[in-house]
Parts: structure tokens; sequence; C-alpha cells
């Protein structure tokens, strides 16, 4: 099924493959290699919920099914087949040679081909591990695979003009299938998904309108003729620092490139010149392929010796800059308080000084304080040294926090949230998803209510034609087709023209009394209103008046509500603020005095054992001396424990088959003897069955048909 091996063309060229050197002997796996496998078998796709012991105790046939399940998933032919009726040869054949097209790193001998067969526990384990380690690079293997299998022609046939030009137009097929695959490899890591991109819309359109709302608060606050100077000159500022971000990244871009092109020329010219050492001097094909293999070696060590530190140290790095940034932000406040601390150390320091200068030197009583002084201005310089090694640590994690906020800009297209914006963001995400539900349920509800009155309109249309075919059939039965249309549309031209008549003389009746009382009406309601209206026209032009002062102190009013709120958000999170800090105070000494006191109890047990060690008439009870002893003698009865349940395991499921058909014959005993005694008692025995007296050397009762 899989005779050539893909994977020599293919691994290296789309995935990447590291070429390395197949091993001989399988290993014994660690109990955490153990321990990975059945995490994976039991996370989607394959949910095996296994245990260890229930993995461990797998049968050899058991083993083989489950690695076919998992070759399963990495192609669906594996799914098909059933292990039970595969022959031997067949099973050999399929799976040995699906682990070459993946690339298997060790070697498929006939002895291992033997034992993957039979099921081996310690082959079947490392084939499981190395899958479970890869199984999306596996499986892409396993898809490429179908499309880049070495065609074997022989020579003889490759003479063949067509059969060539076949060959030809079949390897340019996989070069072109091997470029679209990487090009999708790549959009696939470089694109997001639609999901995301949602995201990043609607959490756009709600900055754009918290820009916008605070922009018209700002101008509102901001009557000034020159804001709008003032408004185009930080912009233009913004641009400018965009500009200035972009060509710095750039900048860096370039650097970047420039390095690598430098270390690649000068790794050219080295090639170079070795390769003029060798052809000057008289190299032979071994001692080139020994340079060769040593060169082999040594960029191996630099791959996974050099590359693997680098990568531990950044990725350290890494972690600390998140510990950094995840630390709270330190303020303006916070910087303020230790520069006032500092001031009134050094106010205390130069009153110290004054007074020591002031001071007799001769005086021997004062030279305690005098070391006391001394001591306090060396700490003062250190602590000098060190709150100036702290700014520039603090300087320098600024500008590193700054570069990254703008790398997390550019990765993610959006700014930082913040733990406020957040939450306010997953408030607003839970308000339209009930929303959502809301609606979702309302359109079920209707669909499903047209649903019925579509199928009812349906049933009434199909009755009413089943009664216009009767009525069509009947008439032509009697020959007077098209009698009932004729008549109904004379019924229905009469019916309207006694309506349209009724209706035009209540009409006209009703339009003449209509028209008197309105002028009627009119007449009156002029001389009533005539007073009314020179009234109204007074009071309008007192109501433009004071619509005016209502505007003008409604806009004052909310000028100072917005102001009043500003402030009530301040507080609100300067309260917030203190809150989580006496939270976290109290949770940090809670957690202090618990290990206090574990500390306590351990510093107690700890003398106790000392005690015990060093004095020899000293026992902890009567029969252990100190708590190891009486800790290794508890440990000793836990593993004879445990021991002694897993003997007692072995032999119930040993014997679960003979104490299984035993539990039922005693069932099946128990009845008949029941039912021997309700006959005896009941007197009834001659009536059930009676003794065979033919019989020789047993008892025998036989049971009556009826």
């Amino acid at each position: 099924m899989y005779n050539e091996d893909p994977g020599a063309h293919f691994n290296q060229g789309i995935f990447g493959g590291e070429g390395k050197q197949k091993t001989q002997q399988l290993k014994n796996l660690t109990t955490a290699e153990i321990k990975n496998i059945v995490g994976g078998l039991n996370r989607p796709p394959f949910m095996c919920n296994l245990s260890l012991v229930d993995f461990d105790d797998k049968t050899p046939l058991e083993l083989l099914e489950l690695l076919n399940t998992v070759l399963g998933e990495l192609d669906e032919t594996h799914k098909a087949v059933d292990i039970r009726s595969e022959t031997q040869d067949a099973t050999t054949e399929r799976i040995c040679g699906f682990l070459t097209v993946l690339g298997f790193p060790f070697d498929l001998t006939p002895s291992l081909k033997r034992d993957v067969v039979h099921g081996d526990k310690k082959t079947i384990h490392n084939i499981l591990n190395w899958i479970l380690q890869r199984p999306q690079d596996l499986k892409r293997i396993s898809y490429t695979s179908k499309f880049l299998v070495a065609l074997s022609i022989p020579e003889e046939l490759m003479m063949d003009e067509e059969i060539r030009e076949t060959m030809d137009v079949y390897k340019n097929l996989q070069a072109e299938f091997t470029a679209v695959h990487q090009n999708l490899e790549v959009l696939r890591s470089e694109a997001m998904s639609p999901d995301q991109l949602k995201k990043e819309i609607t959490q756009l359109e709600s900055e754009k309108e918290q820009l916008i709302s605070k922009i018209s608060i700002f101008k509102d606050k901001n009557d000034d003729p020159d804001f709008k100077d003032l408004l185009d000159a930080t912009s233009q500022l913004r641009k400018e620092q965009e500009t200035e971000a972009r060509n710095a990244e750039k900048m860096s871009e370039q650097r970047n490139m420039l390095e690598q092109s430098e270390q690649q020329e000068y790794m050219t010219r080295q090639r170079l010149m070795d390769a003029q050492k060798n052809s000057s001097a008289d190299v032979t094909a071994d001692q080139m392929l020994v340079q060769l293999r040593n060169e082999t070696k040594k960029n191996r060590e630099l791959c996974y010796d050099v590359l693997e530190r680098e990568y531990e140290d950044k990725y350290q790095r890494s972690q600390k800059i998140e510990m950094v940034l995840a630390e709270p932000v330190t303020t303006q406040g916070d910087i303020d308080q230790l520069a006032n601390e500092v001031r009134r150390l050094q106010r205390d320091c130069q009153v110290l000084d004054d007074k020591l200068s002031s001071t007799n030197p001769a005086d021997d009583n004062l030279a305690i304080y005098k070391t006391q002084a001394a001591a306090a201005s060396k700490k003062k310089e250190n602590k000098n040294d060190e709150m100036q090694t702290l700014e520039k640590e603090k300087i320098a994690l600024e500008k590193l926090m700054a570069e990254k906020e703008q790398e997390y800009v550019q990765t993610k297209g959006t700014k930082y949230m913040k733990r406020d914006d957040f939450k306010q963001y997953a408030a607003s995400l839970r308000g339209k998803n009930q929303k959502y539900k809301k609606m979702k349920k309302n359109l079920e509800d209707i669909r499903s209510e047209l649903a019925v009155l579509n199928r009812t309109e349906q049933i009434l249309k199909n009755k009413a034609e089943m009664t216009d075919d009767l009525m069509k059939k009947l008439e032509e039965q009697k020959g007077i087709a098209g009698y009932s249309k004729i008549q109904d549309d004379m019924e229905k031209v009469a019916k309207d023209r006694q309506e349209i008549d009724k209706l035009k003389e209540g009409s006209l009746q009703e339009l003449t009394k209509v028209v008197q009382n309105i002028e009627e009406q009119l007449k009156s309601k002029k001389s009533k209103l005539a007073p009314q209206i020179k009234q109204l026209r007074t009071y309008r032009k007192k109501y433009e008046e004071r619509e005016g002062d209502y505007l003008k102190h409604k806009k004052a009013y909310e000028n100072t509500l917005m102001s009043f709120e500003a402030d009530k958000k301040n507080l609100e999170e300067d309260t917030n603020k203190l809150w989580n800090e006496y939270k976290e105070e109290e949770t940090k000494y809670h957690s202090l005095n618990i290990q206090s006191t574990i500390h306590s109890v351990l510093k107690k047990n700890i003398q106790m054992e000392t005690q015990f060690q060093k004095n020899p008439d000293a026992r902890l009870s009567d029969d252990f001396k100190s708590l190891s002893e009486m800790y290794s003698a508890k440990l000793e009865q836990e593993d004879e424990t445990i021991r002694d349940l897993k003997k007692h395991q072995r032999y119930v499921k040993d014997n679960l088959e003979n104490n299984s058909l035993q539990v039922r014959l005693f069932d099946d005993l128990v009845k008949i003897l029941a039912v021997k005694k309700k006959s005896a008692l009941s007197g009834e025995a001659a009536g059930i069955g009676y003794e065979d007296k033919n019989a020789k050397d047993y008892d025998r009762f036989v049971l009556r048909e009826d």
C-alpha cells in the first residue's frame, strides 16, 4: 500500500524536516511519557477515557486496535479496516508502510515489524508516544503523501517519449502542489479568523465613539477661539509621532536584514574558502565526505545546543518582562511620595552632619554617636546608589514597555486593553449576547407560527381546489360547464352595484351635513377665539424669551453635572483602588499568619526530632524512636497494602469467569430448592413430578410437563 517513501523529498521541503539519522533500538518509556500518551488519548478526537492502570492492562490485540484508531485519525483509510479479520501480512504492510511514509525515526526491521503485528507493549507505546507528540504535522504529511509519491518506472519504459513527457508533467504538478501547499500554510498562519476581525471592528468602533464623545466634551469645556489651532497642532504632532515610530520600525527591520545579509555573506565566503582549499589540495572523495560529515555535525550542534540556549534565554527574558508588565503601574503620586521621602532623609542627614561638625572631636562620649552617624551616612550612600540603579531600571523598563505596546499594536492591530476597558467590553458583550438570545427566541417562535400558518393555508387551498374540481366535473356532466363561475360573477357584480349606490346616497347626505356643521363651527369659533389669539401672541413673545433663558441655564447645568460625574468617577476609582489594596493586604496577612503557624509546627517537629536523635533514651512512643521512623513505618505499611491490593485485584481478574459461573450455579440451585420447598409444604410434590426408581447410584427427580 505504501511502498515508496515520499517523506524523503517532502518532509524537508514543506515541513522543514530535520533529516536525523534513524536509531536502531526502541527505548523504555518513562512514567511521564506514558502519562502524556494517556493524556493525548483522553483528549479530542480520541476521548478514550483511560487511566494509567487501564492502559497498562490492555492486551496486545487491544493495543493494536488502539494504534489503528490513532492512525485512522491521520488517514481515513485505516478507519474502515477491522484488525480482527485482517491478515497479519496485510496489517504489516499497511501499518509499517504508513509509518515509513510518516517518517518514523526507528528502523523498521523484520523483528520490529513482527512486534508491531503481535502488539508488543514496548513497541506500541513508542509508536503512540511519537505520533501523539506531533499529530497535526503527521496529519499534513499523511495528506501530502497521497500526491507526492515517487513512481517507480523501469528504465526500459522510460525510453518511450510519451511516458517520459507524462512523467515530466507529473513531476511539474508535484512541484506546483508543493508551492501551493506552502503558500496555503503561510496564509493560514498569517490570516485572522472572522471572529477576531469582528471583535477588532467592534472594539475600534467603540473606541471611535469614545474618542468622539471625549472630543465633544473637551470642545464644550474649551470655548477658546484658539482651540481649533491647538487641535490641529496636536493632531499634526500625533501624525508626526506615528510617522517617527514607523520610521524607527523600518530602520530596525533594515538593520536586522543588514545583519542577516552580512552573516550570510560571511558564511558564503567561508564556504568559498573551504571549497578553494579542497580544490587546490589533493583531496579524495572519502576525505571530502568526512569533512562534510564534520560540518553537518557542527551545524547540528549549533542548531540543537546554541540556538536552544538562546531560545531559553529569550524565553526567560520574555517571562520576566511579562511579570514586570503584570505588576501595578507606578503613578506620579508614588514618585512624588518617594521624592519627598528622599528630601526628608537628606534634611535629617544634613542636621546630623551639622551636629557632628559642631561637637568637640576630643570628647570620647560622642564616639558611639559618630560611628552611628558614619554608618547612617554609608547606608544613605548605598540607598542613593540603589535608588539611582532602580531609576535606571525603571527608565529601561518603561522604554521596553513602550516597545512592547507598539509590538502589540502591530501584531494585534489594537491598543492594549486595560482591566477596566476589558471589563466594560465584556459587559457590553454580555448585554449583546442576552439581546441576541432573546431576539433569536422570538425569531424561532415567529418561524414556528409561520410554518403552522403556511401549513393551514396549504390545507385550505387543497380543499378549495378539491371543491372547485368537483363542481367543474358536475357541470361538465350536466352540459353547463362554466355556469357556476358566471353565476358567481353576476351575483358579485350585483352586490357591488347595490353597495356602491347605497354608499353614494349616504356619502352625499353626510357631506352636506358636514359642510353645514363646519361652516357654523368656524363662524362661532372665530368670534370666540379672537381675544384669545391676541393674548396668545403676547404669550409667544414671553415664551421665546423664557426659552432662551432656559437653554442657557440648561447648558450650565449640564456642564456642572458632567464635572460632578467626572469627580464622582475619580472618587469611585480611588475607592476601588484602596479597597483592592486593603483586600490584598488582608490576604497577605492571613497567608503569612498561616505560614507562620505551619513553620512553628514544623520547627517544633524538627526540635523534637533532633532531641530524639541526640538523646538515645528519648523516644516518641513505645514502637517508634522518632518521627522519621514512624513515617518510614507508615510508608512501608502503605506499600505493603498496595501490593496486597494489586495481588487481590490480579486474583479477582484471573478467576472472574469461574467465580461468576459459580454464582450463577448457586442462584439456580437456590431457585430449585425454593421450588422443592414450596411443593413439599403445599403437598403438591406428586403433581409437579415423581422420583425415578430406575436410576441407580444417583437420585433423580423428573418434572411433569403439565
